[in-house]
């Protein structure tokens, strides 16, 4: 293969340098089953126009001989061509697999704050990396079959599937596991990021609340941090209203979905101040002005602190506030509000909102704070089965472990008490629970309010990933009744 390695840079956060500001690497590697197999490399200047030999190799993949003293290269923007060739006899097949791979050591962030992505600490460069992919290429496509073929069934998933996935590669290419380059022997943590060479795709406060409902379902604490972060860089930075809005919007988000009132106690100071710098502006730039007081007196109510929630209602009393808005074209925003799971880790306690119209069946995939599981409600009017198997949980603290094509390691989780939506009445209502086709002991159910049926398991049995939990609600036949779900 080719390893690019890029040119010493000086060891300081510059504006242009903010991310890959060291000596960083990439390869391109390939290999094959068997047989003599050559392999053809090729660098040029991209700046420079398509060297003479692109058509050719175009045409038929050949690739003229690398020479030695054009293996070295002084530009900066270099590109690079792999090429692997052999002979093969009739209705022969034999398989290339090639492996694009990268190795930056040193990230910083909006902070100039040094970061060692973790994996780094695994590989000495981009070539180890991609050995190791290659190396592992089965286990790999193995792992991502397994997680993707139970979401691919149902065609009519795929639409969802390509918008979350779309906003799921916004947050992964904006986060990874790193440790801190200043203290190399700390624990790693998970940090979020802006883009650093691309000024027009900061995490803008439009984006950030875009993607909040991604991060919500998957990383919540990553959310919790940097809208601290975020919240604190408002208050010493100079007045924006625009921007002052979004982090007061993104922290109402945050409490809202999750009721964090530990982490609102620690970041209000900083919030109420910048309620009291758009007091003053008056916020009249911000496109979510008007809607921001409904956030301010949310959060001013968690945060019990009840003078400035009644200096806030006055001032709601005096205006008209627009809609307290939501990220509504999130697809995960949409997606969570058709379906939806929550996992008290404390108490043990499922509980699965689905949107379900009279009778018919929804299923997909259910995202939770570190689960990640497949559901599917089956409604008629005499029966509603809801079926949940967890595909995936992750540590309350993340480890990067060895690949493997094995479950190794995976949390078990408690379950006690699991909610489903309910519209009918307890009488005449029989609930039967199994996992992984056994019978669980019910020992409580009861209707919460009018939206909810609570069933207690007895003796809190474990659920670990590949688990399938069915609940089945029967009941009485009865025009008027109507169980399992909510109609929109």
């Amino acid at each position: 293969g080719i390893r690019l390695e890029g040119p010493a840079l000086d060891d300081a956060p510059e504006d242009h340098l903010s991310c890959y500001n060291t000596r960083g690497t990439q390869a391109l590697l390939g290999c094959a089953q068997e047989g003599d197999v050559r392999a053809f490399r090729q660098l040029w200047t991209p700046s420079n126009g398509p060297p003479s030999w692109w058509k050719q190799f175009a045409q038929d993949g050949s690739l003229p001989e690398l020479r030695p003293a054009e293996a070295i290269s002084t530009s900066r923007r270099v590109a690079a061509c792999l090429a692997l060739r052999t002979e093969l006899a009739a209705n022969e097949e034999q398989e290339f697999a090639f492996a694009l791979a990268w190795h930056t050591p040193r990230v910083y962030d909006r902070s100039s704050h040094c970061w060692a992505p973790v994996y780094t600490r695994r590989y000495r460069d981009a070539s180890a990396a991609g050995h190791w992919a290659l190396e592992n290429r089965s286990a790999i496509r193995t792992l991502s079959e397994e997680w993707q073929q139970p979401f691919l069934r149902d065609p009519a998933l795929t639409p969802w599937l390509l918008r979350l996935a779309e906003e799921l590669g916004e947050v992964v290419s904006r986060s990874f596991f790193a440790y801190s380059d200043e203290h190399p022997t700390s624990s790693r943590r998970f940090v979020l990021l802006d883009t650093p060479d691309d000024r027009a795709s900061r995490l803008t406060g439009p984006l950030r609340i875009r993607l909040q409902p991604c991060l919500l379902s998957l990383f919540p604490q990553l959310d919790a941090a940097d809208i601290a972060l975020r919240v604190s860089e408002r208050v010493a930075a100079e007045p924006d209203p625009a921007q002052d809005s979004a982090a007061v919007h993104l922290a109402a988000i945050h409490c809202n979905r999750l009721g964090q009132v530990g982490w609102l106690d620690s970041s209000w100071p900083s919030l109420k101040a910048l309620g009291e710098r758009l007091t003053r502006s008056e916020a009249s730039s911000s496109p979510l002005a008007g809607a921001i007081w409904l956030d301010l007196l949310d959060l001013a109510t968690r945060a019990n602190d009840l003078a400035y929630a009644e200096r806030v209602h006055e001032r709601i009393r005096a205006i008209r506030p627009g809609p307290n808005l939501e990220a509504s074209d999130s697809a995960w925003d949409a997606w969570n509000k058709r379906f939806d799971c929550r996992w008290n880790d404390n108490t043990g306690e499922l509980t699965l909102h689905y949107v379900l119209t009279a009778e018919g069946t929804l299923a997909g995939p259910v995202f939770g704070s570190r689960h990640v599981g497949y559901g599917k409600v089956t409604h008629s009017a005499a029966e509603t089965t809801v079926e949940y198997r967890l595909e995936r949980t992750a540590p309350a603290q993340p480890l990067v472990g060895q690949l493997s094509s094995a479950r190794n390691g995976a949390s078990s989780q408690p379950i006690r008490r699991i909610r489903i939506p309910f519209r009918g009445t307890r009488d005449g209502t029989t609930v039967s629970v199994t996992l992984r086709n056994r019978p669980v002991e019910v020992t409580r159910v009861e209707q919460d309010g009018e939206a909810l049926l609570s069933v207690d398991l007895g003796g809190a049995p474990m659920m670990q990933p590949g688990d399938k939990l069915v609940v089945r609600v029967r009941q009485k036949n009865d025009e008027t009744t109507r169980s399992g779900g909510t109609t929109p």
